[in-house]
C-alpha cells in the first residue's frame, strides 16, 4: 500500500450507522411543539352534548402559558356553560419502556393529570412517535337555570348610633 491509501479514512461505517439510526428516530424523546385541544360540553343530565377539537402550535416548546389557557377558555365558553375541569394528557414514556407500555395496556392511568388551577401547563418530552397524543381537555358543564345570572349583593355597613344617656341630678334637700 502506498502512503496515500493509508491516509484515507474509511467512513462507510458512519454512513451505515446514520442510516440505521434514522429508523429509530421515532423512538427518541423530543420536545412537544403542538397539542390537541378538546372541549367537551356536558348538559344538566350529565350527557355529552357536543365536542370540539383543534390542534394548536405551542409558542414555546412543552409550555402553554396562562394567557393561552385563558384565551382557550374564553374562546370556547358559552353563556349557559361554565368551566368544570381541565385534564392534561402527556405521554412521557421513556423509550426503554415502550415494549412494557404496549403490553400492559394501562394508558390513561399513567399519563392523565388533573389541572387544579388555571395556570400555565407544561408537558414533558415525548417520544416522537407519540407526539400527536398529547392534549389538553376542557370540560364545560351546563349551568342550572337559576344560576345563569350572576348577582352581587351590596351590603351596607352603617355605624349604629348609641343613644346618649341622660343623667338626671336630683337636688338634695
Amino acid at each position: 500500500m502506498t502512503d496515500d491509501e493509508n491516509d484515507i479514512l474509511d467512513t462507510d461505517w458512519i454512513t451505515k450507522f446514520e442510516n440505521i439510526d434514522k429508523s429509530y428516530n421515532i423512538f427518541y424523546l423530543d420536545d412537544v411543539h403542538s397539542i390537541k385541544v378538546k372541549c367537551v360540553y356536558i348538559n344538566r343530565e350529565n350527557e355529552i352534548e357536543k365536542m370540539k377539537q383543534e390542534n394548536i402550535v405551542l409558542g414555546k416548546p412543552n409550555y402553554l402559558s396562562r394567557e393561552e389557557v385563558m384565551g382557550i377558555i374564553k374562546h370556547n365558553i358559552h353563556g349557559r356553560y361554565g368551566l368544570l375541569s381541565i385534564l392534561k394528557y402527556n405521554i412521557n414514556l421513556d423509550p426503554a419502556n415502550v415494549k412494557s407500555f404496549v403490553t400492559s395496556r394501562q394508558y390513561e392511568e399513567t399519563f392523565l393529570t388533573t389541572i387544579k388551577n388555571i395556570d400555565a401547563i407544561t408537558w414533558d418530552m415525548t417520544i416522537s412517535m407519540f407526539q400527536d397524543l398529547n392534549e389538553v381537555i376542557f370540560f364545560f358543564y351546563e349551568k342550572s337555570g337559576s344560576h345563569t345570572k350572576n348577582a352581587t349583593r351590596k351590603i351596607w355597613l352603617q355605624k349604629q348610633l348609641k343613644a346618649k344617656k341622660t343623667i338626671r341630678v336630683q337636688p338634695q334637700l
